[in-house]
């Protein structure tokens, strides 16, 4: 059996990103526009329900 996760981002803080990502759409998605700050907090509130605090530092620095 797969886990399936669900990331529901307010529309109003992706707006733009997604609008400046579609200008060319490169490759990777509007992700790949999204700050440092942000992809950490979405990774960490992910996997929250999954690791260990100290697991998911540990996952985070090879991530980032």
């Amino acid at each position: 059996m797969e886990d399936i996760v669900l990331v529901s981002i307010p529309l109003n803080q992706t707006r733009d990103i997604y609008r400046k990502w579609s200008l060319d759409k490169s490759g990777g998605g509007p992700d790949k526009l999204w700050t440092q700050d942000t992809k950490e907090t979405i990774f960490k509130e992910v996997m929250k329900d999954f690791l260990a605090p100290k697991e998911i530092q540990e996952q985070w620095g090879k991530v980032k």
